[in-house]
C-alpha cells in the first residue's frame, strides 16, 4: 500500500524569522516608550531585509527540488528536506506522518517523440500524469482516429490577442451529437488491426491564433473583468455541454476510446493540447 507523507508544520515565511539557536529573552526596560504603527512597520521591513530566508526557501523547494507530483520521489525528497530544515529551526515534534494515497507513485524520467518518416521533425510532447512507459525505443506507424462525438479540442487565442477577453473566456463550442454506446463501438469495432502497435492520433487537431507581436506586461483592466466574469472556474474553463438523452457523456466517450486503446495494444495515444506558441498544458 502507497504511503504519502506530509510535515507536521509548515514553512515559515514570516518577515523577520531567523534561523539558528533560541536567543534568550532580554528584559524590558520599564520605560521604554511603546512604538508607533509606522516604528513597527519600519522594523520589520528593516529585519525582513535583513534575515529573511523566503527567496531561498523557494529557490531551494522550486528550482533545486522542482515538481513534487504526488507520491513521486521528488516529493518525498522534498518533504524530508522541509523536516530537517524545520528541525535546524529548533521546531519541536516535526515529523513526517503516512497517509494512504490509493495509487502508485509516477515519476517523468525521460520523453521524446520525433517524425521519422516522410521527413525528420521533432514532436513538441509531453508525458501525461501516471500514463504507462513504453518498452524502451518505439518506432510505430500514426493512425488517425476520429470517433463520433468527440468534440474538437478548443483553441487558445494567443496572450495577446485583440479581443481582450479571448484569453479569459472560452469560445462557444459548437453542439456536437454524441454517439451511443453501441455507435460508439460499430465505429472501434473496425479499428482494431490499425491500433495495434501504432501511435494513435485522437480527435481532430485545433487551429489555435498566430500572434508575433510581444505579450503585455500586464493585464489592463477590461481584461480582468471579462477573466472574473467568465464562465467556471479551472484551468481549461470550457462551457457546460448540455446533455443529450441515451447519448454517452463527452467523459465516457474518452474513457471508452482510452480503454479500446489499451486492450488493443496502441503503442502510445498523441492529444492536441489546443495552445498557442507551442506552449502546452499537461494535465490528466
Amino acid at each position: 500500500m502507497k504511503h504519502i507523507y506530509l510535515a507536521t508544520a509548515a514553512m515559515l515565511s514570516t518577515c523577520g524569522f531567523v534561523t539558528g539557536a533560541a536567543q534568550p529573552a532580554i528584559a524590558q526596560q520599564a520605560a521604554e516608550a511603546p512604538l508607533s504603527p509606522t516604528e513597527v512597520r519600519t522594523r520589520l521591513e528593516a529585519r525582513d531585509a535583513r534575515d529573511s530566508q523566503i527567496m531561498a526557501l523557494l529557490h531551494k523547494i522550486t528550482d533545486v527540488h522542482g515538481p513534487r507530483l504526488t507520491a513521486s520521489p521528488q516529493l518525498r525528497a522534498a518533504q524530508d528536506w522541509a523536516v530537517e530544515t524545520m528541525k535546524s529551526w529548533n521546531l519541536q515534534q516535526v515529523h513526517l506522518e503516512a497517509w494512504d494515497f490509493g495509487h502508485q507513485g509516477w515519476s517523468n524520467a525521460l520523453m521524446e517523440a520525433s517524425v521519422v518518416a516522410p521527413y525528420q521533425a521533432p514532436i513538441n510532447a509531453r508525458a501525461l500524469p501516471w500514463s504507462p512507459s513504453t518498452a524502451g525505443l518505439v518506432t510505430a506507424n500514426a493512425v488517425l482516429l476520429l470517433p463520433p462525438g468527440l468534440a474538437p479540442v478548443a483553441a487558445r487565442s494567443a496572450p495577446s490577442s485583440a479581443d481582450p477577453a479571448s484569453w479569459a473566456t472560452p469560445p462557444a463550442a459548437a453542439e456536437v451529437v454524441r454517439p451511443t454506446r453501441d455507435e460508439l463501438m460499430a465505429y472501434l469495432a473496425p479499428m482494431k488491426k490499425k491500433v495495434r502497435g501504432a501511435v494513435v492520433l485522437v480527435g481532430r487537431a485545433a487551429n489555435p491564433a498566430r500572434d508575433f507581436t510581444p505579450g503585455t506586461l500586464r493585464r489592463s483592466d477590461s481584461e480582468l473583468l471579462a477573466f472574473a466574469s467568465g464562465g467556471r472556474g479551472g484551468r481549461r474553463a470550457e462551457p457546460v455541454a448540455p446533455p443529450q438523452r441515451g447519448k454517452l457523456k463527452p467523459d465516457e466517450i474518452d474513457a471508452i476510446v482510452a480503454q479500446f486503446l489499451l486492450e488493443n495494444g496502441a503503442a502510445a495515444r498523441l492529444v492536441d493540447s489546443g495552445e498557442p506558441q507551442e506552449s502546452m498544458r499537461v494535465q490528466s
